[in-house]
């Protein structure tokens, strides 16, 4: 036993030496890796079917790294290959290590891909405009020649942040974002068109599903802001019946799931990601159909408010809330309906019906701030840069 716990980490360095030299003599190739989570979604997949559309894939190769490779077997596409992100033996990393040390461009949203060739180029897109006080769990330094930020005052944060400089801060606007105002079936694809006004209730995550983090010192009992019991619960479903209104509530896909205790009732719906997928419907269609958002520290609060509909506000945890904001003046930029209690949101929900939004303006003067506009899509700006990189 003590004589394998030698050799283990022997072969570990042997095999690091090996791949390290045999990377060195490695030559940039027609190639483009890109990440998300979850897997093929948000600014990353909205990014990537633009570059489907421009043909991208004929003339270059494009690696997926997913959580599972297997589920994509029958994802017939040219040139479009899947890698997972943790490989199960040591072929299939090397493998990995090759084909991003080769490529000429990586693009991600989420995880970090450290690139090893100082020849390749990346973007980073992250995944929402940052409210949360994120500082120290970002570096993105030298791994990325470009970090995405939505607007030109955000850029000095930004630059803090991700200890990024100002050449590497490209202002452009999130792919994912050029899907609110399109018009689509999502509704009626998921069923929800019988409702006099169908309200979105995204929540960020409080505890990570990965166990890596926790963001609040409170535990809430359902495990979701505002409601203190299924008796208020199932006031609020009544309330909904009698209005005719839907609360779909969407779960951060980064939340412990085992803090919310919480069931689907007549009025409000769960959403999951696995029925998104099952109805054929990205979430950003379905978010852009919405009368309205409930939301708290999540970067969908930015992004809302390119739709200028109303927006409450579940912050009565932000005491607690142990992870703490980027602006010391956070009440300029968080503007909405204050949810504290079941009667708030009662009242806020009967605002929306009558078309109630005393925020709006204000909201306004937050959107012009923080997310930059366009003549053209988002994903096509993006383009531009990634023009000049694939030349």
């Amino acid at each position: 036993m003590t004589m394998v716990k030698r050799i283990v980490p022997l072969l570990k360095k042997i095999q690091h030496y090996i791949t390290k030299k045999l990377l060195k003599f490695m030559r940039l190739k027609r190639r483009i890796v890109l990440e998300s989570h979850p897997d093929l979604s948000g600014n990353t997949f909205e990014f990537y079917e633009f570059l489907l559309k421009n043909k991208v894939n004929l003339n270059y190769k494009i690696y997926w790294l997913v959580e599972n490779p297997e589920n994509y077997k029958k994802y017939a596409i040219k040139n479009i290959k899947f890698l997972a992100l943790k490989p199960s033996n040591i072929i299939k990393e090397l493998r990995k290590k090759i084909i991003i040390h080769s490529a000429k461009l990586i693009i991600s949203e989420n995880r970090m891909i450290h690139k090893t060739n100082p020849n390749t180029q990346s973007i980073h897109l992250h995944h929402g405009t940052v409210l949360k006080d994120v500082s120290g769990i970002y570096n993105f330094g030298k791994s990325y020649n470009y970090i995405l930020c939505p607007s030109k005052e955000l850029v000095e944060l930004y630059k803090r942040l991700f200890k990024v400089n100002k050449e590497q801060i490209y202002i452009c606007g999130y792919p994912r974002n050029d899907l609110l105002t399109k018009p689509n079936n999502a509704l009626d694809r998921l069923g929800f068109i019988n409702y006099k006004k169908v309200i979105l209730w995204m929540p960020t995550f409080r505890q990570h599903k990965n166990k890596e983090r926790t963001d609040t010192a409170k535990t809430l009992p359902l495990g979701i802001p505002v409601l203190r019991n299924e008796k208020e619960l199932i006031r609020l479903n009544e309330y909904l019946i009698q209005l005719n209104i839907l609360l779909v509530l969407k779960l951060h896909p980064s939340q412990d799931k085992s803090y919310i205790n919480i069931d689907a009732t007549s009025n409000i719906i769960i959403l999951e990601d696995y029925q998104l997928q099952e109805k054929d419907v990205k979430l950003y269609d379905f978010v852009g159909q919405t009368d309205a958002l409930i939301t708290d520290y999540s970067s969908i609060y930015f992004d809302y408010l390119l739709l200028g509909k109303p927006i409450g506000l579940t912050i009565d945890d932000i005491d607690d809330y142990s992870l703490g904001f980027v602006y010391p003046n956070v009440d300029e930029y968080l503007v909405g309906d204050k949810i504290n209690e079941l009667r708030d949101m009662k009242s806020f929900i009967q605002n929306c019906v009558d078309g109630i939004d005393v925020n709006k303006n204000l909201r306004e003067q937050v959107n012009t701030r923080v997310n930059i506009k366009t003549a053209e899509s988002y994903s096509n700006e993006l383009y531009k840069k990634v023009e000049t990189i694939l030349k």
